[in-house]
């Protein structure tokens, strides 16, 4: 709000000292701010004679005007006329009366310094030392402000009245709020108390420091201050922490061990009720006693079978280890050799979110996107929480502006999820935490402490909601075991992974051997799934719909318009897997919805974020999801059924593919003869015809993929997980499979693979449904019919089948 005075004031400094080198002119809008404060250090620093002005009252400024004109009173109105108007300014701006006539010391201008000094903390008096001159040309306040209390300005004032005439003790505010200023004035007292002398104490929580606390600093009930005041420090630290029950008055009382068993109870410490160097630290540092036991730690390097015995010999049961990137993150084997060490673990993820610069909502979205991704992929179950960083020294303002929306930004995008819903914690300074705890958007906090130096941090409490605090960086082992870890000290408020909150996750297979993540296929797919999860209508998007929608997806480009197979793709995209069958009426209002929910999806799945999963165990993924989809929408058939509709899309319709290569191998051959058998067990799923190894991969499972979706076994990605998993215990396991659950016998599949030949092909009512899942004005569908088979022929082909299938049960 603008001040009439305040601008009649800064009228007055830009009248007198404008066109001045190194002086710029103060805003004129009648409002206390730091631009004007600025304009009137210049000021008074080319009054001193100081030609290199700067915004910066430093130790310069002070000490020329210590010299020149020391204690500001009456009398410098004489001498010194513009640094009285500057005061008068300083007054005005605090909200004190600061006369009328510019240069003139009144009884008005006395009074308002007498009041200056009295709420500063200060005796009563008629004059303003040069320290309290600095500090008026500052934002500091006097008053309680914000979020301020009185106990800590109590406190504010007893140390200005008591400490001001140290050399190195500067005045600080005595608003009621502990801050970076107010601890390093705390630290400065305290070194005072402890015997150090002017030029020695330097506000550095440092050995000489640590050690005058064990000397001096220790205290229990009944004890009182004598000439050093350490218990009335002590009180005030805690006072500064939030313990605002603690008396100022220098006697160790009961109500003093209350706050103080209440603070050794919330930072894990030892709860004596007695001051200790311990207790000390904590308050008056981040790190606290770095030497003080810790059963956590955190590492950016992969524990291996020959590191992570060295974690467990230096006493620590948790580490967190990162989720992504590929040089840190945690390994496939690592989960499961951290527990078999009697170890949990918990998840941190940074992909840069070291400036201000990254941090934005939209930012903020898409990260909490990859981390919803990499949560799922990894197989952690829902209800667990990640911590993502802000690695770096955020102030207020940054906060403010970029990491609280892109908190919210990440927040959205993991409750957008509508089956596997993830926690959110933060890695950051105690003021970031703090913070993002207070809006609601972080049910936990990893605290950076080990950064003492941090704005965030000096002059700011533990977060109330703190689960890890990080305090030093060591290392631990020897030799090839030994690893760089950060030291952490572990809350009860703590939570970490065990082997009941991570299903095991399917390795990636590379020329026969098991190595690392399976990427190429299951993690692909369960980004999708997540993806799906996040897709609008909700109304109408049963699970059912989103699994499909995955493998609608996953079909692309084969198995699609313009996917290179002609009036096949018609068939396929129309007619044999359409996006919605038999959802509603296509003429309805929630078609169009599903269409442009399906839009948003195959947009946005396409992105690098979601790339295409290429062919692993489930053989080729177009045709895979494409005839699982073909069960989904047509009927799993069962066990021991004969040739059905939905096989068309599968084993049956590759099986009459393969019929026409056969017939091409024969007519080349030598004499036109070939014993079908045999050469049906040589090529049917391998070698170059139309019946590979990828088809007959994806055939089987695909039909056991579209069986557990029919049966509510799981989500698409989870039916995927367990049947990777599965076959990385038995490679044989997919046949196995597939001969039991669809056949249940070699004799059924020999009958159901002459049923192919000896059907109608396709049935009418295969027609029939065909038609009526067509879009509007599309044309009937036309299929060709099964193709003649002689009977000896047939029972070759049907039992060469039957014999790849149980080879591949080896």
């Amino acid at each position: 709000m603008s001040d009439p005075q305040v601008e009649n004031a800064q009228t007055w400094l830009n009248n007198t000292f404008s066109g001045r080198a190194g002086y710029v002119d103060a805003p004129m809008n009648g409002e206390t701010g730091w631009l004007t404060m600025y304009s009137a250090i210049r000021a008074l620093q080319l009054e001193l004679g100081i030609t290199a002005t700067s915004d910066n009252f430093g130790p310069g400024t002070l000490a020329a005007l210590e010299s020149q004109v020391g204690n500001v009173r009456a009398a410098t109105a004489a001498t010194h006329p513009n640094i009285v108007g500057i005061l008068q300014l300083a007054l005005w701006c605090k909200g004190y009366w600061g006369g009328l006539i510019y240069e003139f010391w009144d009884e008005d201008v006395a009074s308002s310094v007498n009041s200056v000094r009295l709420d500063a903390g200060l005796s009563a008096g008629q004059t303003v030392p040069p320290k309290l001159f600095k500090s008026l040309l500052t934002m500091d306040a006097y008053i309680v402000i914000g979020n301020g209390n009185s106990e800590t300005r109590a406190v504010q004032k007893w140390m200005n009245g008591h400490y001001l005439d140290r050399a190195d003790f500067q005045m600080i505010p005595c608003d009621g709020i502990f801050s970076r200023q107010v601890q390093q004035g705390l630290m400065y007292a305290l070194q005072y108390e402890i015997g150090m002398a002017d030029g020695v104490a330097n506000g550095n929580f440092g050995p000489g420091t640590q050690q005058g606390i064990r000397d001096h600093g220790t205290a229990s009930l009944g004890d009182t201050d004598g000439a050093r005041k350490m218990i009335r420090l002590y009180q005030a630290a805690l006072i500064f922490n939030g313990y605002t029950q603690a008396p100022f008055t220098g006697t160790f009382d009961a109500a003093t061990r209350t706050q103080t068993t209440g603070f050794q109870q919330f930072v894990e410490l030892p709860a004596t009720g007695a001051a200790n160097f311990s207790t000390w630290a904590s308050l008056l540092v981040s790190t606290g006693d770095v030497n003080r036991p810790a059963t956590a730690c955190d590492t950016a390097t992969p524990l291996t079978s020959v590191n992570v015995g060295s974690i467990t010999g230096a006493g620590f049961q948790v580490v967190g280890r990162y989720i992504n990137g590929f040089e840190k993150r945690i390994t496939h084997d690592e989960p499961a050799r951290i527990w078999a060490n009697g170890r949990t673990w918990f998840p941190i993820y940074q992909e840069w979110n070291d400036t201000a610069d990254q941090f934005s909502y939209s930012l903020g979205y898409e990260q909490g996107e990859r981390i919803a991704s990499r949560m799922r992929q990894l197989g952690i179950v829902t209800g667990n929480r990640v911590y993502l960083s802000v690695d770096f020294d955020a102030t207020q303002d940054d906060i403010d502006a970029v990491v609280v929306p892109h908190f919210r930004g990440v927040r959205d995008a993991l409750d957008s999820s509508k089956t596997v819903v993830y926690k959110l914690g933060v890695y950051g300074t105690r003021n970031v935490c703090a913070q993002l705890a207070a809006e609601g958007l972080t049910e936990s906090s990893f605290v950076s402490d080990m950064s003492t130096g941090y704005s965030g941090s000096l002059g700011f409490p533990l977060p109330p909601n703190w689960a890890y605090d990080q305090i030093l960086t060591i290392e631990v082992g020897s030799g090839d075991a030994s690893i760089e870890v950060d030291k952490v000290v572990k809350s009860t408020r703590a939570q970490s992974l065990s082997s009941a909150q991570l299903r095991r996750t399917p390795r990636r297979f590379t020329s026969g051997q098991a190595s690392g993540f399976d990427e190429a296929f299951f993690w692909r797919v369960a980004g999708l799934a997540y993806l799906s999860d996040q897709v609008s209508p909700d109304t109408y998007m049963t699970q059912g719909i989103r699994d499909d929608m995955v493998l609608n997806w996953l079909q692309k480009p084969t198995y699609w318009i313009g996917g290179g197979n002609g009036e096949l793709d018609e068939i396929w995209t129309h007619f044999y897997t359409p996006r919605y069958p038999n959802l509603f009426p296509q003429d309805a209002p929630e078609w169009a919805a599903f269409e442009l929910a399906f839009a948003e999806f195959d947009a946005r799945a396409g992105s690098e974020m979601y790339p295409r999963p290429v062919d692993a165990q489930f053989g080729d993924t177009t045709h895979c999801a494409a005839s699982t989809r073909g069960y989904t929408n047509w009927g799993v058939p069962a066990p021991g059924a004969t040739f059905q509709v939905s096989d068309i899309g599968g084993w049956a319709g590759d099986l009459a593919t393969f019929w026409e290569d056969y017939e091409a191998a024969r007519l080349a051959s030598s004499g036109g003869v070939l014993n079908v058998r045999a050469w049906t067990a040589a090529n049917l799923g391998s070698g170059a015809n139309s019946f590979g190894s990828g088809d007959l991969l994806a055939d089987m499972a695909a039909f056991l993929w579209a069986k557990r979706l029919s049966n509510g076994s799981g989500s698409v990605d989870e039916i995927a997980r367990q049947m990777l998993c599965a076959i990385e215990d038995d490679p044989g396991w997919l046949a196995k499979q597939f001969m039991a659950e669809r056949f249940g016998s070699r004799a059924n599949l020999v009958a159901a693979a002459k049923s192919v030949f000896t059907s109608p092909w396709p049935t009418e009512l295969a027609i029939s449904k065909l038609v009526d899942v067509r879009l509007p004005g599309e044309p009937a569908p036309t299929l060709s019919p099964s193709p003649t088979v002689l009977a000896t022929e047939l029972d070759g082909l049907a039992n060469g089948f039957a014999d790849v299938v149980v080879a591949a049960q080896q």
